[in-house]
């Protein structure tokens, strides 16, 4: 008689499934083949419990809350199943089927991948709640129509985008390191004048404090050159003179009384010919004066001038040898230079207005306290229609020879201690050497 062999394999018991394939099998042994069942890997086979013989849904095995960060892109969750049922890979179908966001997504139905549909912005939240909290429900389904369920939980975290150390709802605009607070970045230039927040707040205490430029005024002294370009060429982005004196009409640079656009008539940011100059506080004209000289002139006497004197050339003195007798050097020109007294001072303009005696802080000395030291450099001055009134000038030119010599004493000086400190760097050093000798023979003692 045929035999037929039926070899089951099983892992823990016989399914509904296997048990109808057994019974088919068995109904040929009574046409006269012989049926046996034998377990497969010589493992006992036993049947279910009555509770097992239906086919179960899949159990979906992954997380139903998950936290990304804004602007994340490609797949950001992976919905994991099994189905004890299924013994073929790839039998599960996967789906969103609603729940509040479920719009917001789209699944991979075979892998179960989820990608959003529009990039998270959590400065504009997309979901429902307007929250950044995405709510929806997934379903896995086998090939026996069973399928499970799943709420998922996906909430969108804000990222500092601007690196401005500033986030959620204090953080009004996330892609502007200048907002909220203009010093939050330290490496940015929040109003464009070529200087990092950093450079202009010079203490890091986050405020613009007097002597710092502010992070957000590109031009301090409002003369239409950014306070990097200042910076960069050496010139002062607080004063609206500096580089250029016509820069701000509305100021008055040299202290005249005239603004630099009434001193600067045509416009044109130069000093010409018929107009004061900005930079000139005495209002000295290039080519209109009282006194009009058009070639060379000779005066044999003392000139007077009540007012400035502006001087468009050289003023030059007499110095030829040939001219000189009586040449000695100068000496102690440090130890009488150190008696003057420099002094700052103002001029009593109303006392003499007569004299036209200049505005503001002048520098200089005292002629009554530079005549007991160079008597000769101090002369006695009657004030022209007023010969019973004199004033004491001082010729400060005189006063340079004398700095000359205190410099060249000075040089000599500095020359002489640098030879004593070399003398007494060799005297040590030789002596150094001797006591390292002792100690070396010490040593080998």
């Amino acid at each position: 008689m045929r035999v037929n062999t039926l070899t089951v394999s099983t892992k823990t018991c016989l399914t509904q499934q296997k048990m109808m394939l057994v019974f088919a099998f068995l109904f040929s042994g009574l046409i006269g083949v012989k049926a046996e069942i034998v377990a497969g890997n010589n493992s006992p086979m036993t049947i279910c419990k009555n509770d097992d013989w239906t086919d179960r849904a899949p159990i979906i095995t992954t997380n139903d809350t998950l936290f990304i960060p804004e602007n994340s892109t490609g797949i950001i969750h992976d919905v994991d199943a099994i189905d004890e049922d299924s013994e073929a890979a790839g039998t599960l179908t996967y789906s969103i089927i609603g729940f509040m966001d479920d719009a917001a997504f789209t699944i991979q139905a075979q892998t179960g991948e989820i990608t959003f549909n529009l990039l998270p912005n959590y400065e504009d939240p997309q979901d429902v709640n307007l929250d950044n909290v995405y709510d929806f429900e997934v379903q896995v389904c086998d090939t026996e129509a069973l399928c499970t369920q799943q709420s998922i939980q996906i909430t969108v975290l804000d990222v500092d985008e601007d690196s401005d150390g500033v986030t959620g709802l204090e953080e009004p605009d996330d892609e502007d390191p200048c907002v909220p607070g203009l010093y939050n970045l330290p490496s940015a230039d929040c109003d464009n004048d070529g200087l990092t927040n950093r450079e202009e707040d010079a203490n890091g205490n986050g405020i613009c404090d007097a002597n710092e430029t502010c992070a957000d005024n590109p031009d301090m002294d409002g003369d239409g050159i950014h306070d990097g370009t200042e910076v960069a060429s050496g010139s002062d982005p607080f004063d609206s003179c500096d580089p250029n004196p016509y820069a701000l009409p509305s100021g008055d640079c040299d202290g005249d009384g005239l603004t630099n656009g009434e001193e600067d008539i045509n416009g044109n940011g130069v000093c010409d010919g018929g107009e004061t100059c900005a930079d000139d506080p005495s209002n000295c004209s290039l080519a209109e004066s009282n006194f009009d000289i058009d070639d060379n002139a000779l005066f044999r006497s003392n000139v007077a001038i009540e007012g400035n004197l502006c001087l468009y050339g050289q003023l030059l003195q007499p110095s030829d040898r040939k001219l000189k007798e009586n040449i000695q050097a100068m000496e102690n020109s440090l130890e009488q230079l150190d008696k003057i007294n420099p002094v700052t001072y103002t001029f009593k303009r109303e006392a003499y207005q007569n004299l036209q005696l200049p505005e503001g802080i002048q520098h200089g000395v005292i002629a009554q306290e530079l005549a007991t030291i160079f008597p000769n450099f101090v002369t006695e001055n009657q004030v022209v229609g007023d010969s019973s009134f004199s004033i004491k000038a001082v010729d400060y030119n005189k006063l340079i020879p004398v700095l000359v010599g205190a410099i060249k004493e000075l040089k000599a000086d500095l020359k002489k201690k640098e030879q004593e400190i070399s003398d007494l760097n060799e005297r040590h050093a030789g002596k150094m050497d001797a006591i390292e000798g002792r100690l070396r023979k010490l040593e080998k003692e």
